[in-house]
C-alpha cells in the first residue's frame, strides 16, 4: 500500500486550520502546536468474530490495541481498546488471508488510513510515548472515514492478562443523526473488496476509489486519499 503522505499531511493541516488550533470546538479545548505527523492504520478482522484493529505509528513501529467493537464516532460511546503487541510498519500494507498460529488465522480489511497528530503535550514524537506511558493520549486522525480528535486513557483492567485502554472521539463534526462508519462501510479503502471478496481471493478492476457520501456522518467530509493495495502474499 502507497499512502500519499503529503496529501494527508496537507489534509490535516487544512483541517486543523479550519476548526481553529487554539480551543477550537472540534478539539474540546484541545491545543495543536508543532503538530508530528504520523500513519494510523484501522483493520477489519473476521476469525470466530469481527473486530477491527488500531495501529498509531510511534517510533517507527506500530502500537496496537484490539478493538472488539470497533471504533463509534458518538462522543457519549466509550469503546474498549485491547493493548496488543507492536508490530513493524511494513505490516500496514497488508489486506488478505492470515494463516498463522502465531498471528491466529482470518481474514483481514484495509479499513481505514491516514495521518495523525498527538495534540496538547503530545504534539511532538517524544510527547506521545509520554503520553502513551503516562496512560492517556489525545490526538487527531485525518482519515477517509474516520477524523476529529479521540483520546485512548488507560484503565487498571486486564484482558487474558493485557492492559485495558478506552477509545472516545471528542465532540465536533458529527451531524444530529450519526451513523456509525463501521455499520456504513463494508468494503476496503485499498480494493474496494468486502471481506468475503477478500476471504475468497477475488479481484476488482482498478477503481476510483472516492469514498461514499459522508453527508450522513460527516458535515464537512474530507478529501479522499489515493491508496492502492498490496501485494498478493505479504504478511501482518
Amino acid at each position: 500500500m502507497n499512502i500519499d503522505r503529503p496529501l494527508i499531511v496537507d489534509q490535516l493541516k487544512a483541517f486543523v486550520a479550519v476548526r481553529g488550533a487554539s480551543r477550537s470546538a472540534e478539539s474540546g479545548g484541545i491545543t495543536t502546536q508543532s503538530q508530528q505527523y504520523s500513519t494510523f492504520i484501522l483493520k477489519k478482522r473476521a476469525a470466530s468474530r469481527v473486530f477491527f484493529d488500531l495501529h498509531l505509528e510511534v517510533g517507527g513501529i506500530l502500537r496496537s490495541w484490539v478493538l472488539p467493537k470497533g471504533p463509534s464516532i458518538d462522543p457519549a460511546v466509550r469503546r474498549l481498546a485491547v493493548q496488543a503487541d507492536d508490530h513493524p510498519l511494513a505490516s500496514a500494507s497488508f489486506e488478505g488471508v492470515v494463516r498463522s498460529e502465531r498471528h491466529g488465522s482470518g481474514t483481514v480489511m484495509l479499513w481505514d488510513a491516514g495521518s495523525y497528530c498527538g495534540v496538547g503535550s503530545a504534539a511532538s514524537a517524544d510527547g506521545l510515548n509520554s503520553a502513551l506511558r503516562a496512560g492517556t493520549l489525545h490526538f487527531m486522525l485525518a482519515g477517509t472515514r474516520l477524523r476529529g480528535v479521540w483520546t485512548l486513557f488507560r484503565t487498571h483492567l486486564k484482558c487474558d492478562g493485557r492492559t485495558q485502554w478506552m477509545l472516545v472521539r471528542h465532540r465536533g463534526g458529527e451531524s444530529s443523526r450519526i451513523v456509525e462508519p463501521t455499520d456504513a462501510f463494508q468494503s476496503s479503502i485499498a480494493t474496494g473488496r468486502t471481506m468475503e471478496e477478500i476471504m475468497t481471493g477475488a479481484c476488482r478492476p482498478d477503481v476510483d476509489l472516492v469514498e461514499e457520501s459522508y453527508t450522513k456522518t460527516y458535515a464537512n467530509p474530507p478529501r479522499s486519499l489515493t491508496i492502492t493495495s498490496c501485494q498478493p502474499g505479504e504478511r501482518p
